[in-house]
């Protein structure tokens, strides 16, 4: 059975009464399982060729402050998602499976205005601020945990967590984690652009965060070990390919490669939304 969230929504304001759980930093479960836990299962009811079936999209939650939390995914899943119902599904990842980790949230109201907000420049991104009453407390991906300019260069090591559509079912109660290296980048500040990881966005997909390894090369191609693990960015299945007159256009699908909107687009995006905050994070290594 599904559990309804109490929840309150605003474009610009979120109640600060969701219980988070500690940062890698201080808990013993480390920085894999608390990105785990912070990537969420987004699913909705569409209807093909006059049958019901299920549509599934990745999110994560983020935390600005310690207190409040922004769902964050690809714009896309957010469009399908209210032009399919007025609420969605949204599944936890939890060790203990004896306790329903499946709720609802509202994405729209009875009006049609959205409880979401996309990113003003165009990207396929968008996120919501939630306020969750839940029976455990929730991981979210913090500021301190966000790439700095150092943290996006070709070859390095990244992770991804999500849930292609072909995992899911009732056994798979976490995201598939799935590894690679960034294939491309921008010359000039590559963390402000989108970049191509090698990687495949299958469908469901959609929304999952990247993560760098804190081991495999260093921008100068030596090794590296013991570094941080940032948030990198969003995966998606559209890539803005350059074209002849400057300009850009969209790709849908790359096969085994796969696009990822950087961390500091999500930035941008809880600035939109309201949330005052300034990211002030360590430096890589730097080797």
């Amino acid at each position: 059975m599904k559990i309804v969230i109490a929840i309150f929504l605003s474009l610009f304001f979120v109640f600060p009464t969701i219980a988070l759980a500690d940062s890698p930093n201080s808990s013993d479960s480390g920085w894999l399982d608390h990105f785990r836990k912070s990537t969420v299962l987004l699913s909705y009811e569409t209807t093909k060729n006059g049958n019901i079936a299920n549509s599934i999209c990745t999110g994560f939650l983020v935390s600005t402050d310690g207190r409040t939390a922004y769902l964050v995914s690809a714009k896309h899943c957010f469009d399908k998602i209210s032009k399919s119902k007025p609420f969605m599904d949204i599944r936890f990842s939890e060790n203990d499976i004896t306790l329903n980790s499946t709720f609802q949230i509202a994405v729209r109201d009875s009006n049609g205005r959205v409880f979401w907000k996309a990113i003003s420049t165009g990207e396929d991104l968008a996120a919501m601020p939630v306020n969750l009453h839940l029976p455990f407390p929730v991981d979210a991906i913090g500021i301190q945990d966000f790439a700095n300019a150092n943290d996006i260069y070709e070859g390095e090591s990244i992770v991804i967590y999500g849930f292609p559509d072909f995992t899911v079912s009732d056994q798979h109660d976490h995201p598939l984690l799935r590894s690679g290296i960034i294939a491309w980048t921008e010359l000039n500040q590559p963390e402000n652009h989108q970049f191509l990881v090698d990687a495949a966005i299958f469908p469901g997909n959609s929304g999952s965060p990247v993560f760098k390894l804190p081991t495999g090369l260093c921008r100068n191609g030596n090794l590296l070990v013991g570094d941080r693990a940032p948030f990198l960015g969003v995966a998606i299945q559209t890539y803005n390919a350059p074209s002849v007159d400057g300009g850009s256009y969209h790709v849908n699908g790359l096969g085994s490669i796969g696009a990822v909107e950087p961390a500091s687009q999500v930035e941008r995006l809880l600035h939109e939304l309201g949330a005052k905050f300034t990211i002030t994070v360590p430096k890589s290594l730097g080797c």
